[in-house]
């Protein structure tokens, strides 16, 4: 014979586990902005981004959410990347670049390096420029960021 447990019997045996997750649409002082390709963000403050379908991600400075994003784009597109930083024709968004490593810039993969001493304006240009020619809608890049404060 079966015996039925009750729910409030179940809730002795199996505790609800504690947890810290809070939904980003539930504090106060978020403010998650879909970017819109022409927003560059000058004198915002960055406190971390939704790309495509990753969970939210904590970045403290834009350069980070920069070379997070850029390592995705490398990550499901490899051979352009590679392309990119190989390219001889240094013009718009392959400057950002390169094959070979350098104090300023970043490694992103095996030899493709990251130009990330630019700034908000290059960085937003930058990925309106890769969201196009990886052909992603610019809204799948969320940034919870606060805006400047207003002088009175």
């Amino acid at each position: 014979m079966s015996r039925k447990v009750l729910p409030f019997q179940a809730l002795k045996v199996w505790q609800f586990p504690e947890t810290t997750y809070h939904p980003i649409g539930s504090t106060e002082d978020s403010n998650l902005y879909v970017y819109d390709g022409e927003e560059t963000y000058t004198g915002y403050k960055i406190k971390g981004f939704i790309f495509v379908d990753e969970d939210y991600q904590e970045a403290t400075t834009w350069r980070e959410m920069f070379i997070q994003v850029i390592k995705r784009l490398a990550r499901d597109n490899p051979n352009k990347i590679m392309e990119l930083a190989s390219s001889r024709l240094k013009s718009g968004y392959t400057t950002i670049f390169t094959d070979y490593e350098d104090i300023r810039r970043t490694k992103i993969m095996p030899s493709v390096y990251l130009k990330t001493s630019i700034s908000n304006f290059g960085k937003m240009n930058c990925l309106r420029q890769l969201f196009d020619l990886f052909d992603i809608d610019y809204g799948e890049l969320q940034l919870d960021a606060l805006p400047p404060k207003e002088e009175i």
